[in-house]
């Protein structure tokens, strides 16, 4: 039986004949972000300016309902993904923590860093953290850590300058209460970040690669994640180069004849015990961001039991000529985690951040720790989405639905009649979002989400997507996502 090929826009859809097999966010999109503005004279301190807003609401308000008492944690940052050096963003921690504390709230008892901090160790040690995916909420409430509400600061690199927003996150129901504007992060709190001057690439890799080699005595296998463009889960052409270039320069530097050391390297989506993470084997990851004539750049080896080794540098922006730096897709935004009330996870062959070839064909599992309804959008590398579950295919009732932990496959070949195959037009970044539901909401969502055939939703971008599960009543929403890097 032939095969009827359709296109949707930069994603092909190979379908058989009949009878062959066949977030919740804030309102703000996710493409996009703020503008921030800068303090001017006289102005009250950026992170203050943020605690403030942050309690400006529901967060210090509401919580006083009742006269009960609830206590306030603030996530640390995690050194290998914020574009400053461990130092600076522990300023920056400790001044949010400062002036939490220094607000004296009436219904909130502030943790300080000590307290979170062994909460997070709790959570790694029981490896509930790992579990939810990296979801902060779900494995709170997975381990049973009764903080009420979660502070996740979040810093990024935008426009060549350091911006921090602050989210505030019942724990209980996983509903964000405050997410404030972003500000511009001040100097002071910056003093000494990377401060070397930019280097050339092959040192920066060659100082990197020997660094690790000397400090990580049983550095035997290197599991390859990726390198990403900023906060995102994007890899340009110029990630993929740098992963590439460490790589080499690691087996390098860590191959002795004499000894008989050697590094081993396993791709991403390798099976068994040692890929998942055992003695001597570590992650390699990185991550880069743009600032002015400089490229600043974090290289990451993160063994399974959360021991992290990070080296960070500055390397001359000029060194990267004819190699992409920025993603292609406009939708592209910040590698979100997530933060619902349960674990819903979205993952491929390759891991959450995989980098396909055209020709090769993409699969995908969902699975939620608890019973849902899951929705999931095709968002090509121009930003044009497409609604891929349900499809009408299956669209009855119930044919999205999940049990506890049981997975749902996407395309399912006994359900559904399309494949994901890329080809030369889809090189870039394609994204599959997908939300997990606690009812089934189709009747709550626009009708202009669910064409009859698949095709691209006109005046449908990814802030819009999010709004309209952000303003569901009544039900729990989790949302996950993968992004493929295609390469050419």
């Amino acid at each position: 039986m032939g095969l009827l090929t359709t296109s949707l826009r930069r994603i092909v859809f190979f379908c058989l004949l009949a009878g062959g097999a066949v977030a919740f966010v804030a309102a703000m999109g996710a493409g996009a972000r703020a503008q921030p503005e800068p303090a001017g004279p006289g102005a009250i301190d950026p992170i203050a300016a943020a605690v403030d807003e942050l309690l400006a609401g529901e967060l210090e308000h509401g919580s006083c309902l009742f006269s009960a008492k609830k206590s306030i944690g603030i996530w640390p940052f995690e050194e290998d993904r914020v574009p400053v050096q461990a130092k600076s963003a522990q300023r920056v921690y400790d001044e949010i923590v400062a002036r939490l504390v220094g607000r004296r709230l009436r219904c909130l008892d502030v943790l300080d860093g000590a307290a979170i901090g062994a909460v997070v160790g709790h959570l790694a040690r029981t490896g509930a953290l790992q579990k939810s995916g990296g979801n902060v909420i779900a494995a709170l409430e997975e381990a049973n850590r009764k903080v009420d509400v979660v502070v996740m600061p979040q810093i990024y690199g935008q426009d060549g300058r350091i911006v921090l927003t602050l989210r505030g996150v019942d724990r209980k129901s996983g509903r964000t209460l405050a997410l404030t504007r972003p500000v511009i992060v001040p100097e002071v709190y910056l003093v000494g970040d990377i401060a070397d001057l930019a280097v050339t690439l092959d040192a920066a890799i060659n100082r990197a690669a020997h660094q690790f080699a000397l400090s990580i005595a049983d550095l035997r296998t290197v599991r390859l994640g990726g390198f990403f463009y900023q906060d995102t889960a994007a890899q340009p052409p110029a990630g993929r180069y740098l992963l590439d270039r460490t790589v080499s320069a690691l087996t390098g530097e860590v191959t002795n004849p004499v000894s008989g050391r050697a590094l081993r390297v396993l791709e991403a989506g390798a099976n068994g015990a040692e890929a998942a993470g055992g003695e001597g084997v570590y992650e390699l990851s990185g991550r880069y961001w743009l600032r002015g004539a400089a490229v600043d750049l974090k290289i990451t080896l993160r063994r399974g039991d959360g021991a992290t080794h990070v080296w960070a540098g500055r390397v001359r922006l000029e060194d990267f000529s004819g190699l992409g730096l920025r993603p292609v897709n406009p939708a592209v935004a910040s590698d979100d985690r997530g933060h619902g009330p349960f674990t819903f996870q979205l993952t491929s062959p390759r891991g959450r951040t995989p980098v396909y070839r055209p020709g090769e064909e993409l699969t995908l599992s969902a699975r939620s720790s608890r019973e849902a309804w899951v929705w999931c959008f095709y968002v090509d590398s121009k930003g044009a989405i497409s609604t891929v579950l349900p499809n009408p295919h299956r669209s009855r009732a119930g044919a999205n639905h999940i049990g506890a932990d049981e997975a749902q496959t996407l395309p399912d070949p006994r359900r559904d009649s399309f494949r994901f195959v890329f080809t030369a037009d889809t090189v870039g970044e394609e994204i599959v979002r997908c939300y997990a539901t606690s009812r089934d909401v189709r009747a709550d969502l626009p009708a202009a989400f669910f064409p009859d055939p698949i095709g691209p939703i006109a005046g449908l971008d990814t802030a819009k997507l999010d709004l309209a599960f952000a303003r569901l009543v009544d039900v729990d929403v989790g949302m996950a996502e993968v992004t493929v890097s295609v390469s050419p």
